[in-house]
């Protein structure tokens, strides 16, 4: 037969049972919220992963072109250094040239001055033999003119005749009188080149 102490003691595990499973209740609801705002956050975290790793290969894309740029880019430094390098040794070259032509025009500008007073020097040796053939021109017509007076006659043939023998007397001596200057000029352009 039960007792009434074991009863008691039964309610008292009975009621003891009954707290425990409200408090399991009680925690259990909460764990369910806890879970529901998991479950929230970790939909977030996807949500945010799915960008990260959209945005991680518009990344890579554009690290490939930045690559691929940087590629293109020191290729054409290269061709940059090596068109400088060019330049240099042109720019060298042209320098050198520059010196080479600077001398050559110096020793033209020197000889330029030597000819010039040969050609001065030509010109007044030139103008002595013209002037000396000058007065020798008209000495000699000063000489003629009182001889043809004397012996004109009334004859048109006559003083024709005359007239030739002294034209062809006057071109003799003119010629005569050329020679030495044409021999005056050759030893000129000897002296002057």
């Amino acid at each position: 037969m039960i007792s009434l102490s074991q009863i008691q003691l039964l309610e008292k595990k009975i009621e003891k049972a009954l707290q425990s499973i409200v408090a399991l209740q009680n925690e259990n609801a909460e764990l369910k919220k806890i879970r529901a705002n998991n479950e929230k956050t970790i939909a977030e975290y996807k949500s945010k992963c799915e960008n990260l790793e959209k945005s991680n290969v518009d990344f890579q894309t554009k690290f490939a072109r930045f690559e691929k740029s940087n590629i293109e880019l020191t290729k054409k430094c290269d061709e940059f250094a090596q068109s400088k390098a060019d330049l240099e040794k042109e720019c060298a070259d042209y320098e050198k040239t520059n010196i080479e032509l600077a001398k050559h025009l110096s020793v033209f500008q020197k000889d330029q001055n030597e000819i010039e007073k040969g050609i001065t020097h030509a010109l007044e040796r030139l103008n002595a033999v013209e002037d000396s053939v000058l007065q020798s021109s008209e000495t000699t017509l000063d000489i003629d003119e009182p001889n043809a007076s004397i012996q004109a006659t009334p004859s048109e043939d006559f003083s024709q005749s005359i007239d030739t023998e002294e034209s062809s007397d006057i071109t003799e001596e003119t010629v005569q009188e050329d020679k030495p200057a044409s021999e005056d000029n050759n030893s000129q352009q000897i002296e002057i080149f």
